[in-house]
């Protein structure tokens, strides 16, 4: 059976989830080889190291297929490596793809449609929106974007503190609660000039976060717009509640947009579906959503 694809590509973590994930990989490179299709294994080998290769796949092949075998942060370097290759060969054509082996697996619960090798083998690619976050101040310039949410305040700074350890659950919510405590709220200043307090700002392309938080009832990736879900500064025992309230009961009724702007006082951490980053200090941030901009089987 021949593919569809210039090539198949396949990148994973060999550390990511106890090596799951390279079980995993392996498993699906089997599975193609039965069919009589061939795909090559990549594994990371430092953090960035997935962009790095999904950006050198999609400018080497006209129609590649890179398949992420992570949670969502890979997913998140695959994603950005191929926007830039996009950017620097605009004739090519890559196709990105996920094969859940993170934690949370977030984009991959949310737009699931059907098995991914059943994906490679019937399904045609399909275009969807993603995040792009521009910020930039008179030396720095931050470009990046996100399958699923971006987020500022207590979800980046939580973001942060998870990545730097291994957890098990006793020390994820030690983490969670330590960060409400110590926790400053991120100051923006909106372009009317008005400043405004967060507890918390998302900007989500999918109805769930972090396996349980739900804004909304379903996904819809073609829509060109993003959910925005803005929790004002708070007390800490009135953020306790709300962070209970959110979590049990979800967000109702976020607004919807295209675009957002606004510029920060200080140098911010942001998360792109759990990727940090920092935003640079005194810059000017657009949020937008670029509208079916990531070919995608899923």
């Amino acid at each position: 059976m021949n593919s569809r694809y210039t090539s198949i590509s396949i990148i994973y973590n060999p550390f990511s989830t106890s090596g799951r994930a390279e079980i995993k990989a392996t498993r699906l490179q089997k599975q193609l080889a039965r069919r009589d299709i061939q795909s090559k294994l990549y594994a990371t080998e430092y953090a960035g190291h997935a962009e790095v290769i999904a950006y050198e796949c999609a400018i080497k092949d006209e129609h590649p297929l890179i398949v992420s075998v992570s949670g969502d942060g890979g997913y998140n370097e695959v994603i950005n490596g191929v926007m830039r290759a996009k950017r620097d060969e605009r004739a090519h054509q890559p196709v990105c793809a996920i094969l859940a082996a993170g934690n949370a697996n977030d984009h991959r619960n949310a737009v699931k449609k059907s098995s991914l090798l059943r994906g490679i083998l019937q399904s045609e690619p399909e275009a969807m929106d993603i995040l792009k976050l521009h910020a930039t101040n008179k030396k720095i310039t931050l470009l990046r974007y996100a399958h699923s949410y971006i987020g500022l305040g207590i979800t980046s700074k939580g973001a942060a503190a998870l990545n730097r350890e291994k957890l098990t659950r006793f020390k994820e919510i030690r983490i969670v609660l330590r960060t409400l405590l110590r926790f400053k709220p991120l100051v923006v200043k909106h372009t009317n000039g008005k400043r405004e307090k967060f507890d918390s700002l998302v900007f989500s392309n999918i109805h769930q976060m972090s396996k349980v938080i739900k804004f909304g009832t379903e996904t819809d990736l073609h829509n060109g717009l993003f959910r925005i879900i803005a929790i004002p500064h708070y007390s800490r025992a009135r953020l306790f509640a709300e962070a209970l309230r959110i979590g049990l009961f979800g967000f109702k009724n976020p607004p919807e947009a295209s675009n957002y702007s606004f510029s920060v006082t200080k140098t911010e951490l942001v998360h792109f579906d759990g990727e940090v980053r920092q935003i640079p200090n005194h810059a000017q941030v657009n949020v937008a959503c670029v509208p079916e901009a990531l070919l995608t089987i899923r």
